[in-house]
C-alpha cells in the first residue's frame, strides 16, 4: 500500500485497496480498477477527504478526454497521483473572472444550492470555511451546480474571492488539460504552475478516470 503526499491545496492520494474500511472486491480482480482514498478537500463536494473513491486505469493514447471529467495523473516530474476535473483542452481559451470560469468566451452556467455546511474538525488537515469557524463548529462553503460544454453537471464549492479567482485569458496547447478542483478556494490546480500547483497536464500523463464523477 502507498501513502502519497504533496501540499496541502493539492489533491492527494492513498492506494487503498488494502484499507479494510475501503475495500474494493473488483479492484482485486481487475488490474485496471484501483482504490484510493483521498487525503484532502480539493475535489470536494464530490470526494470527500478520507472517503474511498475507485479509478479506472486507462491508456490516454487511446482515449477522447471530456470537458468535465475526473482524472488521476501525475504532474510532470512527480510520481504521486493527483485528482482533478478537466476545464479546457487543446484549442480551448480559459479564463478566470471573480470565481467563474470563462470557457472560450462564454461563462459557464452555475445554479445556486443550499450553502454546504460541515463539522469542523479537530484536527488537520482543516478546511478552508467562508466563516470564520471555531473548533466543533460548523464550516460553510458556498455551493453551486456547474454544467461545462460537454453537458456535464456537477458541484461547486466557494468561500470567497481569492487571488486564483482572477486569471487572465489563456489558450490551451493540444495534447495538454487544464483541470481545476471542484473546492475552487481550496486546490492549488492548473491555475498555478508548478511547485505551486500542477499546471498545465499533459494527456500522457493522465492515468485513469472517475466514472461516477
Amino acid at each position: 500500500m502507498r501513502h502519497l503526499a504533496f501540499g496541502l491545496l493539492g489533491i492527494l492520494v492513498s492506494s487503498a485497496a488494502a484499507f479494510a474500511n475501503c475495500l474494493c472486491l473488483v479492484c482485486a480482480f481487475d488490474p485496471k480498477i484501483e482504490n484510493f482514498i483521498a487525503v484532502t478537500e480539493s475535489m470536494a463536494p464530490a470526494i470527500i477527504g478520507g472517503e474511498c473513491s475507485v479509478m479506472q486505469h486507462v491508456d490516454p493514447e487511446t482515449v477522447t478526454f471530456e470537458h468535465g471529467q475526473v482524472i488521476g495523473f501525475k504532474p510532470v516530474g512527480r510520481e504521486t497521483v493527483f485528482i482533478f476535473r478537466i476545464m479546457a483542452l487543446g484549442g480551448d481559451t480559459v479564463e478566470m473572472r471573480a470565481g467563474r470560469v470563462i470557457l472560450n468566451g462564454d461563462e459557464l452556467p452555475q445554479v445556486a444550492q443550499a450553502p454546504d455546511v460541515i463539522p469542523y474538525p479537530n484536527s488537520a488537515p482543516f478546511p478552508r470555511c467562508k466563516n470564520p469557524p471555531q473548533i466543533d463548529g460548523n464550516c460553510i462553503r458556498d455551493r453551486a451546480t456547474e454544467t461545462t460544454i460537454s453537458g456535464r453537471s456537477y458541484d461547486v464549492l466557494d468561500t470567497g474571492l481569492v487571488a486564483p479567482d482572477t486569471m487572465p485569458a489563456m489558450h490551451v496547447p493540444d495534447g495538454f488539460a487544464f483541470v481545476m478542483g471542484d473546492h475552487r478556494d481550496n486546490a492549488a490546480d492548473s491555475r498555478m504552475q508548478q511547485p505551486t500547483g500542477v499546471g498545465l497536464v499533459p494527456l500522457s500523463r493522465i492515468v485513469g478516470v472517475f466514472n461516477d464523477l
